[in-house]
C-alpha cells in the first residue's frame, strides 16, 4: 500500500554505493532509488548492516537516517564523507560493566560460566584446516570482545580486554566412520558448552568436527562477550578471511568500528547528561503502572531451565514476504508494531487481560550515544526494557496498531536509558518492582547473512547453551526469526509451570491475530499518518485525528 513509482536507476557515485549495499544486505538483484527501504524488507538490524557497509568505504551515516528518508534519492542526501576511523590497534585493559553486564551479573541466578550463545556451520566438503585455524585466530586478535574475561575485585566485578596472548581455542574432532557419530558431536558440543571460565578465558572456542557427511563448524561464546548482531559479523569475517587464506593472502577484515571499552566509557558519560535525567521521569511513571498478572497453572513449580519446552509456529513464505514488505505503507509502522499490537491482542483473546508490562529486547547499538559508531562492533549491546502492551477498549484494528506504534515511538532512546538507571546508576526502588514475566525478541532476517557466508547452517544440536538447572529469567519467552523466507515464531515455557494446551492456545491467538493484522494492512490501502511522523509526539491519537479530520 504505497505510492508505486517508476523504477529509476541510481545515478551519482552515492546512490550507486547505496543500491550496492541495499542488494547485499536485503538480498535483492536490483534497487531503484526510489524503493522503500522497509518495504524491501528492512528493519532495524538491516539498517545497522547498511551503516557498517557504508563506513567501510569512509562514508557516515546513522541508522535513525534510514527511518528518516527510507529510500535512495532522500538518503543520498545525508551521506557524508568521513576520514575518521575508530582506533584500529590492538584494544586492551580495564573495561566497565555495560548496563547488560550488570544485569548478568546482579540478577541472574543460575550458573554464570555457563550461559552462551552458539552457531554451528556446516559444509559438505571438506575444510581447509590451517586456513580455518588462522581465520579464527584472527578473529579473536580483530575483535577486542572476544579476549574479555572477568574477575571478583573485593566483592565487585572487574572486566578486563586481555592482549594479544589471550588463550585461544581451535580443536578438531574426527568422527569419520564412527556408528554414533551424531551423538558423540552432542556429547562434545554439550562439554564445550559447559567448559567456560569467565576469570582466565577464552569466552569463545571453535571446533571442528569431521563427520562422513562433510565438516561441522561448532562456535560457542559466552553471551558476556556477543549478541546476535555480533554473530553475522563473525560470519561474514570468517567468510572472507577463509577465502583469503585458502590462496594464501594475508587475512585482512575490514576496519573496526569504536570497541566496546569507548562504548561502555560513553554510556557511564551519558548516565550524568542532562537528557538522561529527562528520560528518568518516563521509566520513574511506567513503574507505577497498574497492569494484569500472568495465570500459571502450577504456581508452585520451580521455573527451571531442564524444565523448558518451546512450542512454534511458522507463517507462509506469502505471509512473511507481506508482513517484511507490504504491511508497513499503511500506518507507517515497523515490524515490531505489528508483532507487539497482534500479541496485545493474543494476550486478550488469551485470557482476558488487557494490560501486560513485557521485557523487550533491542540490539542496543543506538547511534544517539556521542559519537560512537558500533555499527561493526562485536560485543553484548543487548537492551532489555519493560514496554506496556495494552489492549484499547476501542478494538479496532486500525487503532489498536496505531496505539502500540505510538506507545513505542514515546520510549526514549529504544529503551538504553532503562538499562543505565537500574544498573548503572544509583538502583532506583520502584523499578526493581517492575519484573515482566514475557520477554520478547524479534532477531530479524538471517537468510541473507548466511548465503553471504559460504556456510549452512547444521540441523545438529550445539548442546545445552544454558545450564538445566539454573532458573529461568521469564514465564514466557517469545523470540521470532526470518529463515528460509518464512517467521518462525516460538514461545519457551516451562513444562512444570504450564500445560502445553494452555500455551498452544497463547500460540493459536498469536497466529491468528498476526494473521489478521496482515490482512487488514493488505486490504487498507490508503497510507495513515500518526502524531509521530510529525514529531507531534505530546499529542494523543483522537487530539491528533481531531485536528487532521477536516484535512
Amino acid at each position: 500500500p504505497s505510492l508505486t513509482l517508476h523504477f529509476i536507476p541510481p545515478q551519482t557515485p552515492t546512490e550507486k554505493i547505496l543500491a550496492t549495499i541495499w542488494s547485499q544486505v536485503l538480498g535483492l538483484e536490483v534497487v531503484g532509488i526510489y524503493d522503500n527501504f522497509f518495504e524491501l524488507g528492512g528493519d532495524s538490524i538491516k539498517a545497522i548492516q547498511v551503516v557498517s557497509r557504508l563506513a567501510q568505504q569512509n562514508l557516515q551515516l546513522k541508522e535513525k537516517h534510514l527511518f528518516q528518508y527510507p529510500t535512495i534519492a532522500e538518503l543520498a542526501q545525508e551521506v557524508v564523507f568521513t576520514n575518521q576511523k575508530a582506533e584500529q590497534k590492538l584494544i586492551s585493559g580495564i573495561v566497565p560493566l555495560t548496563p547488560i553486564q550488570s544485569w548478568f551479573f546482579l540478577t541472574y541466578a543460575g550458573e554464570k560460566h555457563h550461559f552462551n550463545q552458539s552457531l554451528m556451520l556446516a559444509t559438505l566438503g571438506r575444510q581447509n584446516v590451517d586456513a580455518l585455524h588462522q581465520v579464527v585466530r584472527q578473529i579473536q586478535i580483530h575483535h577486542d570482545a572476544l579476549r574479555l574475561r572477568f574477575k571478583y575485585v573485593n566483592d565487585r566485578v572487574v572486566q578486563e580486554c586481555g592482549d594479544a596472548d589471550h588463550p585461544f581455542s581451535f580443536e578438531i574432532v574426527d568422527l569419520v566412520g564412527r556408528v554414533n557419530a551424531i551423538a558423540q558431536l552432542e556429547a562434545e558440543a554439550n562439554q564445550v558448552q559447559a567448559s567456560m571460565d569467565l576469570e582466565h578465558g577464552p569466552l569463545i572456542r571453535f571446533v571442528l568436527f569431521h563427520l562422513d557427511q562433510g565438516d561441522r563448524l561448532l562456535m560457542v561464546a559466552h553471551h558476556l562477550v556477543i549478541d546476535g548482531l555480533s554473530w553475522r559479523i563473525l560470519l561474514e569475517d570468517i567468510s572472507t578471511g577463509y577465502k583469503q587464506a585458502c590462496v594464501g593472502s594475508k587475512i585482512k577484515f575490514p576496519s573496526k568500528t569504536d570497541s566496546y571499552q569507548r562504548w561502555s566509557t560513553e554510556l557511564q558519560k551519558y548516565s550524568t547528561s542532562h537528557q538522561f535525567q529527562e528520560e528518568q521521569k518516563y521509566w520513574q511513571q511506567l513503574a507505577n503502572t497498574v497492569v494484569d498478572e500472568l495465570i500459571i497453572d502450577f504456581p508452585e513449580a520451580e521455573n527451571l531451565v531442564c524444565d523448558n519446552c518451546t512450542l512454534t509456529f511458522c507463517l507462509t513464505p506469502e505471509q512473511t514476504d507481506s508482513l517484511l514488505k507490504q504491511v508497513h505503507g499503511s500506518y507507517n509502522t515497523e515490524i515490531n508494531d505489528i508483532l507487539l499490537a497482534s500479541l496485545a491482542q493474543a494476550m486478550n483473546a488469551w485470557c482476558g487481560g488487557q494490560r501486560f508490562l513485557i521485557d523487550l529486547e533491542g540490539h542496543g547499538r543506538i547511534s544517539d550515544i556521542d559519537t560512537v559508531d558500533v555499527s561493526r562492533t562485536v560485543g553484548w549491546f543487548t537492551t532489555i526494557y519493560p514496554v506496556l502492551i495494552e489492549l484499547v477498549s476501542n478494538t479496532v484494528t486500525e487503532y489498536q496498531i496505531k496505539f502500540i506504534k505510538e506507545m513505542l515511538r514515546r520510549i526514549p532512546l529504544q529503551g538504553i536509558g532503562y538499562g543505565i538507571l537500574r544498573y548503572l546508576t544509583q538502583p532506583q526502588s520502584d523499578l526493581i518492582h517492575i519484573q515482566p514475566s514475557i520477554l520478547f525478541n524479534y532477531l530479524g532476517r538471517i537468510d541473507e547473512d548466511i548465503s553471504l557466508s559460504m556456510f549452512d547452517l547444521a540441523e545438529e544440536s550445539c548442546g545445552d547453551l544454558i545450564n538445566s538447572q539454573s532458573k529461568r529469567t521469564h514465564e514466557l519467552e517469545f523470540s521470532g526469526i526470518v529463515h528460509a523466507r518464512q517467521l518462525r515464531f516460538s514461545v519457551t515455557f516451562s513444562a512444570r509451570r504450564f500445560k502445553q494446551q494452555t500455551i498452544q492456545k497463547l500460540l493459536d491467538c498469536y497466529q491468528e491475530a498476526l494473521q489478521g493484522i496482515i490482512e487488514h494492512c493488505q486490504q487498507h490501502t490508503t497510507p495513515v499518518i500518526t502524531p509521530s511522523d510529525l514529531t507531534y509526539n505530546n499529542l494523543s491519537l483522537e487530539e491528533f485525528d481531531e485536528i487532521f479530520a477536516d484535512e
